[in-house]
C-alpha cells in the first residue's frame, strides 16, 4: 500500500505546523448572469479517482465551501431550478491548497449543462503560508541520484531530499535550513499523520527513511 502524502513543514512554532493537514479544498461564489448570488444552489465535488461524491448548498451570500477533499483530481457540479447545470471538470487538488471556482449560471432547464475545462484558481488568504508541492508525476520522471541530501552517492535514497526542488532552502535532506531557520526544526507528516519526535533541539521523524516509491506526493511547507 502506497503512503498517500508526506509533508514535511518548517516554522518557528510547532502549534502552526500541527495545522497542516493532507487534504484540500474548493471554494467559491456563485451568481447569476446578472451578478446577483444564488443562494441554496448545490455543489457537488466528486472525485475522478473514486468517485465520492463531497456536496454542500451555497449561503445567502452564495458562498459555498467543500472542505477536506482528499489530494487528486475533481469535477464540481452546481445546480439550481431554472438554470443550466453548470460542471467544470480537470480541477486538481492538492495538499493544504485551496481551489477557488466562481460560478456563473446561465437560465435555462437542468437538463442541460455548461461544461467548463478552464483551471482552477489557487487561493490563499487565510494565511501567509507557503508550500512547494510534488506530484506523483513528478517524483516518478526525477533523476532521483539524491543519495540521502546532496547527492551523497551510496546513501539510501530520501524522500526529504525533495526539499532542494524549494525556494529558500540551503543544504538538503533531513539538515536543510529553510529561509534562513536552523536545521533540523521541522515536522513531518505522513497522510495528515504527525510523524516526528523531539528527541533534541530538533525534530526527529519516526518515519525517517520512507521509500521514495511509496510517496504520492509531496509537501514541503514554510510559514
Amino acid at each position: 500500500m502506497k503512503f498517500k502524502t508526506l509533508i514535511v513543514c518548517f516554522a518557528m512554532c510547532a502549534s502552526v505546523c500541527l495545522a497542516q493537514n493532507d487534504r484540500g479544498t474548493i471554494t467559491g461564489t456563485i451568481l447569476d448572469t446578472a451578478r446577483a448570488v444564488v443562494p441554496g444552489a448545490t455543489v457537488i465535488a466528486k472525485s475522478v479517482n473514486t468517485g465520492a461524491l463531497t456536496k454542500t448548498v451555497s449561503t445567502e451570500t452564495g458562498n459555498y465551501t467543500l472542505p477536506a477533499l482528499p489530494a487528486g483530481p475533481y469535477e464540481l457540479s452546481v445546480e439550481f431550478t431554472g438554470f443550466k447545470k453548470f460542471i467544470q471538470q480537470g480541477i486538481d487538488i492538492r495538499v493544504d491548497q485551496t481551489a477557488r471556482i466562481d460560478v456563473e449560471l446561465q437560465v435555462g432547464s437542468t437538463s442541460e449543462s455548461i461544461n467548463v475545462t478552464a483551471e482552477a484558481t489557487l487561493l490563499r488568504t487565510e494565511n501567509a503560508e507557503q508550500s512547494v508541492n510534488i506530484s506523483g508525476d513528478q517524483i516518478n520522471t526525477l533523476p532521483l541520484n539524491f543519495g540521502g541530501g546532496g547527492g551523497n552517492i551510496g546513501s539510501i535514497r530520501s524522500a526529504y531530499a525533495f526539499n532542494i526542488l524549494s525556494p529558500g532552502v540551503q543544504g538538503s535532506g533531513t539538515g536543510a535550513r529553510i529561509n534562513g531557520l536552523p536545521s533540523e526544526t521541522y515536522r513531518v507528516q505522513v497522510e495528515g499523520m504527525d510523524a516526528t519526535s523531539g528527541n533534541h533541539i530538533g525534530w526527529e521523524s519516526s518515519m525517517s527513511q520512507p521509500s521514495v516509491d511509496s510517496i504520492q506526493e509531496f509537501s514541503l511547507q514554510t510559514s
